[in-house]
Parts: structure tokens; sequence; C-alpha cells
């Protein structure tokens, strides 16, 4: 097998279909066709289902597929590492970042590690945690901050940043002079929600559950400024991270949650034993040299968040 037709397995696996997939491999629609019946050839058993009108792997399509990208991976770092001893960082990192990162100023370190090396390419994917747990697994992404870390897989996190989540509402709202409020009391409130299976929504749920409720779910988005300004129109209280609540845009109203604290954390994670190429390794350095600490106080999580 040849690294070739593992690219063009991995492009027309992305792709699912033969033309997009050969353009962007830069060869002809035939060419492509002829690598993967060759490969299929040397490995004894179809990996590509032609039947139906998109192009979809067999079980043993989906096998090799795996296989291939790690291929890809070994060969990029190979040369990453090969220009690294000549004294050239170059190359490309694509980092995966979740939906709400708190007090960890993404574009402030994306910058400084920019400037310390310009001739990489940097590429960010927002996604939900899951969705990023799943890519950096399958050596789609090499790196992913996220909020949550999936269970049981195998996958190593560094926290890197920790903060309590909030209550936000109106100025106008009926509990808006509390300082401290219990989730309990929001049962007939509507909620301004992340969507999905976000972490921090889950986090509502699990309290709002042992209080014997459902939160009703007046919006939902995946955009952090657009949950404060629907709160901020009295469209609904929210939960966000202190950083989030306490940051310039639409007012609100902030408050403690009293029953217990829920903690936001954000962690840098990457496949356990993966060999990371020298740019992946210098991010990762500089992601922990910035760290935030751990702290209680507000006022810490600031002054520590602003360098991040």
């Amino acid at each position: 097998m040849e690294l070739r037709q593992m690219r063009s397995l991995v492009v027309l696996a992305e792709e699912r279909h033969f033309t997009r997939a050969a353009q962007r491999l830069h060869i002809a629609q035939p060419a492509l066709s002829q690598q993967i019946a060759k490969l299929e050839r040397e490995v004894g058993v179809p990996l590509v289902d032609r039947t139906t009108r998109r192009v979809a792997l067999t079980e043993a399509g989906e096998v090799l597929l795996a296989h291939a990208r790690r291929m890809l991976t070994e060969e990029a770092v190979a040369l990453a590492e090969l220009d690294d001893l000549a004294g050239v960082r170059r190359g490309s990192l694509s980092v995966g970042a979740a939906q709400a990162m708190g007090p960890v100023n993404l574009a402030t370190l994306l910058a400084e590690f920019h400037g310390r090396y310009p001739a990489v390419e940097l590429t960010v994917q927002e996604s939900l945690s899951i969705s990023l747990n799943a890519a950096v697994l399958a050596d789609e992404l090499e790196l992913a901050f996220v909020t949550a870390v999936t269970e049981g897989a195998n996958m190593e996190s560094h926290e890197v940043a920790s903060e309590d989540l909030v209550l936000i509402m109106a100025p106008n709202h009926r509990l808006a002079h509390r300082p401290a409020i219990s989730l309990a009391s929001l049962r007939d409130e509507s909620f301004v929600m992340f969507a999905g299976s976000a972490t921090i929504r889950r986090q509502v749920e699990s309290l709002a559950q042992a209080y014997g409720f459902v939160p009703q779910v007046g919006f939902q988005t995946s955009d952090i400024t657009r949950i404060r300004s629907l709160v901020a129109a009295g469209l609904g209280v929210a939960v966000v991270p202190r950083s989030d609540a306490e940051a310039r845009g639409p007012q609100v109203r902030t408050a403690q949650i009293a029953d217990r604290a829920l903690v936001h954390r954000v962690h840098l994670c990457w496949r356990r034993g993966r060999r990371h190429s020298p740019a992946a390794q210098a991010f990762i350095d500089l992601t922990l040299e910035r760290r935030q600490v751990v702290a209680d106080s507000p006022a810490t999580i600031a002054a520590v968040a602003a360098e991040l």
C-alpha cells in the first residue's frame, strides 16, 4: 500500500464523490478510480460501495480509513521533524475549540503562537466538545480545547482554565436584586440554552432534574454572544461562564447559583500515544505555559485569564 493510495482513500471518504475527490487531489477521475481499484486488489476486499449514488465505504473501507489517516499523520510528523532539524518551523496545525471557552482567550493564544512561528498555517474548528473528542480520537484533529473529556477514551488532557458558572438575567428581572438564586426558583422561567449536548446545558439539566423539573427552553443557540443578547432583551435567563457574564456587551445582571457550585473547565486534549508534530508540541508548551491557575476568587480568575 502506498501513501498516495492512502491519501486518495481519505479524500474519497471525506468527499463521498469520485469527481470531487479527484478535483481535490488534482488528478483525473479515472486515475482516482484506478488507484482505489488497485488498492482493493491488494487488500483482497471491496473498500467502496459503488451501488449508491453517493460513494460509501464498506466496513473494510472504514477499517482501512482509520489506518490511512494515521499513516498520513505520521508522514506529516516525519516531514515536520525533518524541517525542525533544519531550523524550519512550517506546516499546518488544526486546533479544535469548544463553543464556550470561558476565560481562555484563544485569539490571544493563537496570535502569540503565530508571532513565534509565523510559517505554521493555523486553522480552528469550532464544535461541541463531544464532536471534538471524536475528531481527536479519529486523528482528524491533533489538539482540541474541550469542556468535557470523553470518559474511558484513549485521551490525554490537561486542564488549562476553570471558573464558576453563573446565572444571568435582564436588569429588570423579578430576581435581579438577588446576589444568589436557587435553580429551583426558576422552574417556571424560560431558559436561553446552548444547543445540542453542550457541556453547560447538561450541567444545568442535571441540577434541574435533582429538583424534579426540566428547564423550559425558549431559545437555543451555540453563540455565547447571542445568548447574552437574548437574555438582556428579557427573553429568558441563562447559565454561562462568569467571564462571559462579566465581559463587555449587552447589560445583564449576574447571580451566583445558590444550590451548588457549577464549574466550567477547559481542557487541552489529544489522543494518548500520538507523536506530535513540532508545531503541535510548541502549541501545547505555550498553552501550558499560559495555563490559568485554578482559583476560587473571581478577581484572581480575571487577572490570570487576561494573560490567556
